[in-house]
This record gives C-alpha cells, sequence and structure tokens, in this order.
C-alpha cells in the first residue's frame, strides 16, 4: 500500500482533503479541512513530512492520478459510473476508493453550496441569459407583479436543479459503494430505502416538469406574447390533441422557419418520384397546403413544364407570363385522379413521412365513392377536392370516415338526383317524336341548377349534349343545363373550340348563322345571361 496526501485543488470548501491509499478507517464524515487518517496508524505531522519527500516516482504518479479523478468527474470529462473502475484499476482497495468516494462528495457539496448562496461571480450576461424579457405595456403593480413572479420562478428553477444534482449524486456513490462491499444483494430483502423512494418521486417530478418546458419552448409563441397574453397557452394546449397531427404542424414551423426555402425545394426535386413535380406546386406541399389537382394534371402533361406561380407585383396586382393563363387540365376520370393523387401522395411523403399511411387511408375513401357510382366519377373527384381545401383550413386526420360525412353526404346526393334525371331523360328519348322533345325539355327543368358532372359513358355525345358556352369558356361548374363539357363541340376532342383556330372558326360561323336563323337558344349549353349573350 502506498499512502496517500491531500491534492491541491481540495480546499476547505470541498469537504476534507485527499484520501489516504493505504489501509485504515475511512474519515466518513469528509467534513474539515485536515488530510484523511493514514492507513494502518495515525502518523503525526513528521510522519506525513517524510511521506511527502518520499521521492519515490510510482507513488507520486499515483497520487496524481488519484487527484485529478473527482475533478474529472465534476467536470464531465469522467462518467459517475466508471470513476470506482478507474480506481480499481490503479490498484486501490476498498477502504481507499470510499476514501476517493468523500473526497468527490465533499468536492460536489461545496460547489452546491456555492451556486446556492450565489458564492461565484456572475455577469451581467448571464443573469439575463435564461430571463424572458419584459412585455412591452406594463406599468405600476402589473410590472412589479410580472418582476416577483419571474424571479420566483428562476429561484425555485435553482433550487430544484441543485438538490436534483445533489441527491442523484449522493444515490449513485452509494449504490457504487454498496456494490463494491456487495451490500443489500444477498439477504432477499430490498435495498432501496426511504430516502431512495424519496429520489424516486422526485426525479419523476422532475421528468414531469422538463416535459412540461419542452412542450412551452416547441410552441411558436414568444415568452413576452405568454407573459401579456396568458390566455393564448390554454389556446395552445387545447389547439392539437392528436400527436399525429401534432408532428405534422412541428414539420410544418420547422419547413416554414427555413430562411431559404429554395435550398429545401432542391432537395426535395432531387428525390426520384415517378411524377417529377415543378417548384411551385413543392412550395405548397412544404407548407401543408392546398394543391389545386387541375393545375397539377396540367403539369404532369407534356408542354406544362414551365409552370410556376404568379409573381407579387404590388399593389394587389400579379405578374404571370401569358403562356401560363389557364395551365389548368380537367380531371373527369377515376384513372386520371389516380395519377394525379399518386404523384400529389409521393410528394406529400416526402416531406411529411408519417402521413403514409393516413393518406392511405383517405384514398380508400374516395375508391368507395368511385365503386359506389361507377357512372359519375366527378362525385369522387369533387369529394376529394372539398376535403382537401377543408384540411388546408383547419388541419384533422384525412382518412377520419365521420370528418369526411358532410362532404360526401352533399356529392352523393348530387349523384343521385343526376342520375334520376339522366334515365328519365332517356326514356323520353326513347319514345319518338314530338313527344321525345317535350320530355326532353321537361328533363331539363326536373334536373335544375344543382347538376353537376357529365352524363353517363352509354350515352354517346351529340351536338345537343355538348355544352357550346364551355367551348367559348363562359360556363361553370355544374353546368345548369346539364350539359356535357370536356368536350370540343365541333370535332369531338378534349379541348375548348376557343382554344383551336379551326374550330373556333367553325363555332363562329354556327353562332352566326344561328343569329341570322333567329334560333339563338337552340342547343345552348346554358341559360339566363349566357344565353342573352348568344344571341348578340
Amino acid at each position: 500500500m502506498v499512502a496517500m496526501r491531500r491534492g491541491p485543488n481540495a480546499g476547505p470548501a470541498a469537504g476534507g482533503g485527499a484520501p489516504a491509499a493505504g489501509g485504515g478507517n475511512a474519515n466518513a464524515g469528509g467534513g474539515g479541512g485536515g488530510s484523511p487518517p493514514r492507513s494502518d496508524h495515525d502518523g503525526d505531522d513528521d510522519d506525513d513530512d517524510d511521506d511527502d519527500d518520499d521521492p519515490d516516482p510510482n507513488r507520486q504518479t499515483l497520487l496524481e492520478q488519484c487527484e485529478g479523478y473527482p475533478d474529472r468527474v465534476i467536470s464531465g470529462e469522467l462518467a459517475p459510473a466508471d470513476f470506482i473502475p478507474a480506481l480499481v484499476e490503479l490498484g486501490l482497495d476498498a477502504t481507499d476508493i470510499e476514501h476517493w468516494v468523500d473526497e468527490l462528495e465533499g468536492r460536489q457539496r461545496a460547489l452546491l453550496e456555492a451556486a446556492r448562496g450565489r458564492g461565484r461571480a456572475r455577469g451581467p450576461e448571464d443573469e439575463d441569459a435564461d430571463r424572458p424579457p419584459t412585455p412591452e405595456g406594463l406599468e405600476g403593480e402589473d410590472l412589479e407583479r410580472f418582476r416577483a413572479e419571474r424571479d420566483r420562478v428562476r429561484g425555485r428553477r435553482a433550487r430544484t436543479q441543485a438538490e436534483a444534482v445533489e441527491l442523484m449524486a449522493r444515490r449513485r456513490l452509494a449504490e457504487r459503494i454498496g456494490r463494491m462491499f456487495g451490500v443489500g444483494k444477498d439477504d432477499g430483502g430490498d435495498d432501496r430505502d426511504v430516502g431512495n423512494l424519496e429520489l424516486d418521486k422526485f426525479m419523476d417530478s422532475l421528468l414531469q416538469e422538463q416535459e412540461r418546458r419542452r412542450e412551452r419552448s416547441s410552441s411558436t409563441l414568444s415568452p413576452a406574447l405568454l407573459a401579456g397574453a396568458p390566455h393564448l397557452a390554454d389556446l395552445a394546449k387545447q389547439a392539437v390533441s392528436d400527436p399525429h397531427i401534432e408532428r405534422t404542424i412541428r414539420l410544418r414551423r420547422l419547413f416554414a422557419g427555413e430562411k431559404n426555402s429554395d435550398n429545401l425545394v432542391d432537395v426535395f426535386q432531387a428525390q426520384p418520384l415517378a411524377e417529377p413535380l415543378p417548384r411551385a406546386i413543392w412550395k405548397l406541399i412544404i407548407i401543408d397546403d392546398y394543391v389545386d389537382f387541375k393545375k397539377l394534371h396540367a403539369t404532369l402533361e407534356g408542354g406544362h413544364e414551365l409552370y410556376e406561380a404568379a409573381k407579387d407585383f404590388g399593389g394587389g396586382y400579379a405578374l404571370v407570363k401569358k403562356e401560363q393563363l389557364g395551365k389548368a387540365k380537367e380531371i373527369r376520370t377515376e384513372t386520371e385522379w389516380y395519377r394525379v393523387f399518386g404523384a400529389w401522395r409521393a410528394g406529400v411523403v416526402a416531406a411529411y413521412p408519417h402521413r403514409a399511411s393516413e393518406l392511405d387511408g383517405y384514398r380508400i375513401i374516395i375508391e368507395g365513392l368511385f365503386r359506389a357510382l361507377p357512372h359519375f366519377p366527378t362525385a369522387g373527384i369533387n369529394v376529394d377536392a372539398d376535403a382537401r381545401r377543408n384540411y388546408a383550413k383547419g388541419r384533422f386526420r384525412m382518412d377520419d370516415r365521420p370528418a369526411q360525412d358532410e362532404t360526401i353526404l352533399v356529392h352523393m346526393f348530387d349523384a343521385s338526383r343526376r342520375a334520376g334525371g339522366s334515365s328519365g331523360g332517356n326514356g323520353g328519348s326513347s319514345s319518338g317524336g314530338g313527344a321525345s322533345h317535350a320530355g326532353s325539355g321537361a328533363n331539363k327543368r326536373a334536373l335544375g341548377a344543382g347538376s353537376v358532372g357529365p352524363l353517363p359513358p352509354s350515352k354517346r355525345p351529340t351536338h345537343s349534349t355538348i355544352c357550346r358556352n364551355w367551348n367559348l369558356g363562359l360556363c361553370g361548374e355544374p353546368c345548369v343545363g346539364q350539359r356535357r363539357h370536356g368536350l370540343c363541340i365541333e370535332c369531338g376532342g378534349g379541348h375548348k373550340a376557343r382554344d383551336v383556330e379551326a374550330c373556333a372558326a367553325a363555332l363562329a360561323a354556327r353562332k352566326r348563322a344561328l343569329a341570322g336563323a333567329g334560333t339563338g337558344e337552340g342547343g345552348l349549353g346554358c341559360r339566363g345571361a349566357e344565353a342573352e349573350w348568344w344571341r348578340e
């Protein structure tokens, strides 16, 4: 055994000197400024001086190594769990290790007492580092009350942290000494005393407090705003109760807080998607905003690669390139919707991976509508558009069927009414003669202005079923005359007659001929003010 001397870093405030490396009784008190007892006998000062003058280089190296371990634990360089194994590797026995445990405990206690008594100097920047700013507009009693509450919270936080560190340090040191001596392992009893149980409760409360701080720190509301308007904290807590939606909102905030959004778009555009998306669509997806499937459908077709959002010009105006006007393509079939939805879903999942299962469940809901109304795919397409608009207004799980019931009911009722009106029209047309014409007119009046979508595919489009005003760009959705949109009235192609020069000229000639013959209303797709325009 070699005797240990007190290290130069252990002052009286550290609660005791460095221990001896030889065997002997441990000075467990950890107090006083003198050196711990020597091993095997009580030596006098002369003996200490003789030991200090011992030129043994191995002993001096061992002293320096042992002296540095407590400082390394306190500074965080050495984990507390590795403290005792490190001393064992140096050749110390249990008695010597206990002395160094006392040394570590004394130094830790001295640091905690200095922190409680504010013995260490702190600059103004340290004092203000964790202090929330004073809200503007507070005066008199409100200002004093705010400052008093702030100081109280800061003082309680400092006490809580100091107590936690001290209790945890004591518990870990006690457990290590117990393992070294084999105490409480073979008696079959519970080695967790009352102090440890109290410590467990205290640590649980600390974890709960840490979780509350994490929730407060994740809020986008500043401490100054919450201090001046505390009711906003309650509103923020009640805003989201679903962890899935909360995760979506948290990612959206992170994306929105990125200063250079172009770099973020570059990252997503580099992903190997089956249907590449333009930057304007990516920007909407990143902020979890509504994406118009008609515009997205246009970008998936050739010739629409230059689609971009309008540039803000100021004063409520925007700059749009001429070739970008009308860059939208209707979705009329179930197949087209699946293609556009798949492209949109791939982009959303790239930005919000946790939404993959949600969107898969939502797709099943829309598929059910397509199966229920095979001749009216517009019903499912319109339900999807309305559902995504509602999601952009207020976040919810899109695979939540009850949240979609109202939208589904409206479009199902519309589709059933159209189905009844279409069957009535077919019956009238089969009777022949004037009765057929009268039945067709009665059918159009029965359908009313609320009907939407195309006629059943079994009915071949003719000039009498294609909407002329849609071909002129004057009829909106739904067609009040129950005429068919999406087909050119001249050539039957999937475009408006006005968009093709030859078809536009033929339609203009037809218009002039009808106007000259005084049959302005014949075959109109819409009635009212638009019919008056046709008769001009």
